[in-house]
């Protein structure tokens, strides 16, 4: 049997793995692919299982040896034992269990047998099959039926899909499994070649929405492959604009689908080709909540608050989330409606409370209180709470968890409650991973234990870049690393204290101690640059100003660093490249413009 490919996807951590199923060629095929089906019957299964997320199953592509040839597809003619069955799994990833088996074509029909291995203790294995005759006319009905079964074995929750995901319509789902096996070579995991036409890749998942407008899979998965393809340039903008509009004909009924259009979209730059499909899932029944949320955005943000009010005020009643307290708040407050603004965010933290409470009734649990939370932080740095807020707001302490206790924890801080908020904020700080969120958690903090914190934190960071006695900044900055190490400012500008003073080996430990705290910081980076170029080590320099780049493309005085490490690296042609493609681009400095001058002369 020909190997597996060496490069496997990500498969996360799966307890199950699907292999392609035997096919033997046969003129009882017809017009099906028995590759495609093989292939994409079990990937089929297995994406009902995990409902399209990452879960407890994978699938594994084979693909032949870059030493035999073009690379293909395997195309197994007879289904695995035991042992070659798990010899097939990657290295990096440990099943317990191993799904493959035959596929052949039969009467009107397919006729599928599964073949369940199972890792028990030592080296034994159990078996199972199971299988079933699958009608082309429906074949979706006879595989829902094989997957329950399926889970049911391999003791996997499985709840059916929602209405208007799947299709009963056979041709809809040919053209299904067409676009299945094509996704995987635009996902470019696999090392088969993409033929030239790759437009003509993504056209059976329009074929399958046509047909079937209510087939909501379809649109999903394109649009995810879409996504992909974009982004390893494997697909241009223009293709995937004029597949979605054929898909937009077609109208179809997954409103969930269309919304993850709609923001792709809008990613796009094509924000009126969103507005048409948020339009349209709207009209759908049931709405989406997202669609809802979304095209009131839109349309607030085109003028028309009216309408946005109307969509917000019918997301509650279709979905009830915080979110829609939170947008109709922020409305509120632009017109200058305070009393309602205040009463929409009290209604909002009620409702959120009595989400956490009820979790489990709620069909859409896992999304966060952060938007809710987040106006009314930004509110209450410009306007007084009313008195019943700290009140409500108490009543959701420990409720909560990660970023969404630390955004409680500020409005705590913003309300008077300084010491229930620090009880939310350390709680929210034990499970960040986010950089940014855990910076505010750790400033707020300082302005809890610290009288007077941001007034003293802009003198001290004044006298660090110009004043003449640093010492008073420098033991500020020492108080603060005490009460909390993370807070990086504090490194930085004891850092550049110590380079102005001409300590260039501390400043550089303390300006590695701060990025420690916060990488990829772009200040800090810059700051390491330019002393690291200060001592004749352009190369490093150059590193950190494209590393600060990446996270800050547009800032000026970083892309003059880059040129000036480029020249002293003598590189004068890919400096002259760069400063053009700047200048070009819109960077405008004084310093970028003699740059270009003085290379251009060279």
């Amino acid at each position: 049997m020909t190997r597996p490919r060496d490069i496997h996807d990500e498969f996360g951590d799966p307890e199950v793995m699907f292999l392609p199923l035997a096919a033997e060629p046969s003129d009882a095929w017809g017009t099906l692919d028995p590759g495609v089906v093989a292939r994409r019957i079990p990937d089929f299964v297995h994406q009902l299982i995990n409902q399209g997320q990452v879960g407890p199953t994978a699938m594994l592509e084979l693909q032949t040896a870059a030493d035999a040839g073009p690379i293909t597809w395997v195309q197994l003619e007879s289904p695995p034992d035991h042992d070659e069955a798990f010899d097939l799994m990657p290295p990096e990833v440990d099943v317990h269990a191993v799904v493959c088996g035959e596929v052949a074509p039969t009467e009107g029909g397919l006729s599928l047998e599964f073949h369940v291995f199972r890792a028990e203790e030592g080296d034994d294995y159990v078996t199972e099959k199971m299988g079933c005759i699958l009608s082309m006319r429906d074949p979706v009905a006879g595989l829902l039926k094989l997957t329950r079964r399926l889970a049911r074995s391999l003791s996997i929750p499985f709840n059916d899909p929602p209405r208007g995901m799947l299709t009963k319509n056979g041709r809809a789902f040919r053209h299904f499994l067409r676009g299945l096996d094509n996704a995987m070579l635009l996902s470019g995991d696999l090392e088969i070649a993409l033929p030239k036409d790759r437009a003509a890749l993504i056209r059976p998942f329009a074929d399958a929405l046509v047909t079937d407008p209510s087939f909501g899979l379809a649109l999903r998965v394109a649009n995810a492959t879409m996504a992909i393809a974009l982004h390893g340039a494997r697909l241009d903008r223009e293709t995937v604009r004029s597949f979605l509009d054929r898909c937009y004909s077609a109208q179809p009924y997954d409103g969930e689908a269309c919304v993850a259009v709609a923001e792709q979209l809008s990613e796009m730059g094509d924000e009126d080709r969103a507005y048409a499909w948020l339009e349209h899932a709207t009209h759908l029944d049931p709405p989406p909540w997202r669609g809802l949320e979304s095209l009131g955005i839109l349309k607030a943000r085109r003028g028309d608050p009216d309408a946005a009010r109307g969509l917000w005020e019918r997301g509650l009643s279709v979905d009830g989330h915080p979110d829609f307290f939170s947008h109709l708040a922020q409305l509120s407050f632009a017109q200058e409606r305070d009393d309602d603004a205040w009463s929409f965010i009290d209604r909002g933290l009620r409702r959120l409370r009595e989400r956490t409470l009820r979790a489990a009734e709620w069909v859409d649990g896992d999304r966060g209180a952060g938007v809710l939370l987040e106006c009314l932080q930004a509110h209450l740095a410009e306007r007084q709470p009313p008195e019943f807020l700290a009140e409500t707001l108490l009543s959701l302490r420990s409720m909560l968890s990660g970023e969404d206790r630390v955004s409680l924890g500020l409005c705590l801080v913003s309300c008077g409650e300084r010491r229930e908020a620090r009880v939310e904020l350390v709680g929210g700080m034990r499970a960040l991973m986010d950089l940014w969120t855990r910076d505010r958690a750790v400033r707020a903090m300082l302005q809890i234990d610290v009288a007077d914190f941001e007034e003293r934190f802009a003198k001290a960071t004044e006298r660090s870049l110009r004043g003449r006695n640093p010492k008073p900044a420098l033991a500020e900055f020492q108080l603060w690393l005490h009460l909390q190490p993370e807070f990086w400012p504090a490194l930085y500008y004891s850092a550049i204290i110590k380079r102005r003073q001409c300590e260039e080996d501390e400043a550089l430990d303390l300006f590695a101690a701060a990025l420690e705290v916060s990488p990829n910081q772009p200040d800090i980076l810059f700051e390491m640059a330019e002393l690291f170029s200060r001592r004749d080590n352009p190369k490093r320099a150059l590193e950190l100003a494209e590393r600060a780049l990446r996270h800050r493309p547009t800032e000026p005085r970083l892309m003059e660093a880059k040129v000036r490490y480029l020249c002293e690296l003598s590189r004068r042609s890919d400096a002259r490249r760069v400063v053009t493609s700047a200048v070009n681009a819109g960077l405008d400095s004084a310093e970028l413009r003699r740059l270009e001058r003085s290379l251009r002369r060279d």
